[in-house]
């Protein structure tokens, strides 16, 4: 595994972490639990990029639209970094990301 793959790994664990603790699957075995897991993370990521990128001024999103150009030499640390540098509230806007995903899932549950 090289580098880049490393670093994106490493800020999806820590996503993936918190989900799993948040909503029960801190003790998966079950491959279909994981899987939904990491469909989760997938999807905080998402909205965290999508948030961090509304508050950036033009030259920020370009440099960001740059580092994320090629999904082959993606280093998410980087990324990561840049967003934590550029972002002042990068960590409240990941905890809103999941509390989002956590009343979305409480939304949809309670219709069934």
């Amino acid at each position: 595994m090289d580098n880049t793959q490393n670093n994106e790994q490493n800020m999806q664990q820590d996503i993936y972490h918190v989900i799993a603790q948040k909503f029960g699957f801190d003790n998966l075995g079950d491959i279909q639990q994981q899987s939904v897991v990491e469909k989760m993370t997938e999807s905080v990521i998402k909205r965290v990029l999508v948030n961090v990128y509304e508050v950036l001024d033009e030259t920020q999103r370009k440099t960001l639209e740059d580092m994320m150009a090629d999904p082959e030499v993606v280093d998410m640390s980087k990324i990561e970094e840049f967003m934590r540098v550029h972002v002042s509230d990068y960590d409240a806007i990941v905890a809103g990301a999941i509390a989002d995903l956590e009343k979305h899932i409480a939304e949809n549950t309670s219709k069934n």
